[in-house]
């Protein structure tokens, strides 16, 4: 997210602590810090293993740094694309790698009880129990009472209160370049 904010930043290796110059040291290129991060997450893919046995189904497994590599990457390569930094090929072939590994474990989208993708994926938003939701590798469990929330309805009929209003929407140019009300 820093990377993305900022481009160089700060990157720190070691275990600071209050009095640790390190934490106020000076900003990193941008292509060392993205470089670092892609061999960690690289790492993290071969050594994380899978303790479901020990941890529970819902848990930081391969599949989610799966996931966040093929993220990573897919940012990252574009960003050095477009903005001409160069390596993008190494991020691009990552990703795919990444992408690949993760649509061979899970090859179908969740397409709801009803069987229809759009429906479906509203209804991930309302269900009780994602951990039954085929294809959702990470997740957060809700306990009655305990962890809760209740925004599932409200993404879910698109009733929520930040809504763009009528008046920004009508500010929006049409197919032909003109507002709405010309």
């Amino acid at each position: 997210e820093l990377v993305n904010r900022f481009g160089d930043v700060p990157w720190v290796n070691t275990v600071l602590n209050e009095t640790s110059e390190e934490a106020f040291g000076p900003r990193t290129p941008r292509k060392t810090v993205t470089d670092s991060i892609l061999v960690r997450l690289q790492w993290a893919e071969k050594n994380i293993g899978n303790f479901e046995s020990r941890n529970g189904a819902n848990t930081i497994k391969q599949d989610v740094v799966l996931a966040a590599l093929s993220r990573f990457a897919l940012r990252e390569a574009t960003w050095r694309k477009y903005h001409g930094l160069g390596d993008a090929d190494k991020y691009f072939t990552e990703c795919a790698r990444a992408s690949e590994l993760l649509m061979t474990k899970y090859p179908t989208l969740y397409t709801g009880t009803d069987g229809q993708p759009a429906a479906g994926y509203g209804e991930m938003w309302i269900t009780e129990d994602l951990g039954k939701v085929p294809g959702v590798i990470f997740y957060k469990t809700f306990v009655e009472a305990i962890l809760t929330h209740s925004n599932g309805h409200v993404e879910h009929t698109s009733s929520h209160e930040i809504e763009m209003p009528k008046h920004t929407v009508d500010m929006y140019l049409m197919k032909d370049g003109k507002t709405i009300d010309k």
